[in-house]
């Protein structure tokens, strides 16, 4: 991840986006997360804005991962403790 982008993200965010990208399902995400549907959909798009690209695709009634979205996991994860919950 670019340190410019860091400096700008909310960092309260980062365990929320691993979870919806480990997850692909903002329902099941946001369960996890003990959130509401539209509180991690807010969220993802906060972070799609703020990183200016997309990071799931919608594939049937869930997601797909980007190519972006394959590689901000894969740091996120050496990033942040694992846990099953934000």
């Amino acid at each position: 991840m670019r340190y410019e982008h860091i400096r700008r993200a909310d960092l309260n965010l980062l365990q929320t986006l691993a979870v919806l990208l480990e997850e692909r399902h903002v329902s099941r995400a946001a369960k996890r997360c003990f959130l509401s549907q539209p509180a991690m959909s807010r969220a993802s798009s906060a972070f799609e804005r703020h990183l200016e690209t997309e990071l799931l695709i919608r594939a049937g009634r869930g997601y797909q991962r980007t190519a972006r979205g394959e590689r901000l996991l894969k740091e996120l994860e050496g990033l942040l403790p694992s846990s099953s919950c934000c």
